[in-house]
C-alpha cells in the first residue's frame, strides 16, 4: 500500500505490460493445437518468463538464471517456430 501511495505502482504496471507482451508473443508462436500447458511446459522461454516475473516483482527471492526483457527477446527471436 505504501508503494502505491508513493507512486511505485506505476513501475509494476510497466513491468506487467512487458511480461504480458512477451508471453503473448511466445504463445502465438505455437500452432493452435500446441497451445496447452502440457505441450508448452518444456519450453525454455516459458521458464525465462517465470524468472522474469520473479526478478520484476519479487526481487528478494532471486532467480536461478540471469534474466531480462532483452534476454527474453533474444531467445524468442532465435526460437522462431
Amino acid at each position: 500500500i505504501d508503494k502505491l501511495r508513493s507512486g511505485g505502482g506505476a513501475r509494476d504496471g510497466e513491468s506487467l505490460a512487458v511480461v504480458a507482451e512477451l508471453w503473448d508473443r511466445w504463445l502465438t508462436s505455437f500452432p493452435e493445437e500446441q497451445r496447452t500447458p502440457a505441450m508448452q511446459s518444456h519450453d525454455e522461454f516459458r521458464w525465462m518468463v517465470e524468472e522474469l516475473r520473479i526478478s520484476m516483482f519479487a526481487q528478494p527471492l532471486g532467480t536461478s538464471v540471469k534474466v531480462s526483457p532483452t534476454r527474453c527477446e533474444k531467445l524468442l527471436s532465435a526460437d522462431k517456430r
